[in-house]
């Protein structure tokens, strides 16, 4: 029970993140037979749909505000696809059941997605040279370990996904109080002394 809650965490987490490379990651993974997936998930249909979506999605998210409206316009797409992969994998075993399953990994994912729009939105507004490749980048890794992970060892890939969803949240308010000093700042150098003479 335990394993199976935390398999559905992190791939809830990444979900959140990225929809299109958990299908992708999952659907490699069954074609080469490092693992054996549930249902749809397991589907080559699925596998090529997902691959071209996230092969869209991929550049889209390297650029500054264009990762922005990618972000918002998957809102509820990365949600409700990893509702539907946490339902496959719960029907799949003994100790959830679908709807729970949906739930849990569409919840988490709504975290981790709304974490990623809000860490992506300050850093397009921030002063700091943090790149959108960089930032991209980062994700697409820790991503693909988490989901790699999870496969085999749940446990320890949802403790790593928790851990980079409360570091995204603490990034992403950091970014929105730089922004913040930064635009009240900018407001009050000019005309801010008194007149001269």
């Amino acid at each position: 029970m335990e394993g199976a809650v935390a398999f559905l965490v992190a791939q809830g987490w990444a979900s959140g993140l990225s929809a299109w490379a958990v299908l992708v990651i999952t659907g490699v993974a069954d074609r080469v037979g490092y693992i054996d997936a549930p249902g749809l998930l397991g589907s080559p249909w699925v596998l090529a749909g997902a691959s071209v979506l996230l092969v869209v999605e991929f550049f889209a998210d390297k650029v500054s505000y264009v990762d922005s409206v990618s972000d918002t316009a998957q809102t509820l797409v990365r949600p409700l696809v990893a509702a539907g992969v946490g339902a496959e994998w719960a029907q799949a075993g003994p100790h959830l059941n679908p709807w729970a399953g949906a739930a849990l990994a569409g919840g988490v994912a709504v975290l981790s997605h709304g974490t990623k729009m809000g860490l992506r939105a300050a850093i397009n507004a921030s002063p700091e040279p943090v790149t959108n490749v960089v930032a991209s980048s980062t994700e697409d890794a820790a991503l693909a370990g988490v989901v790699a992970f999870s496969f085999h060892h749940p446990v320890a890939a949802a403790s790593a996904a928790g851990a980079l969803l409360i570091l995204g949240v603490g990034l992403a308010a950091w970014l929105v109080w730089l922004v913040r000093r930064v635009a009240r700042g900018g407001r009050g150098s000019p005309g801010g002394g008194p007149a001269a003479g």
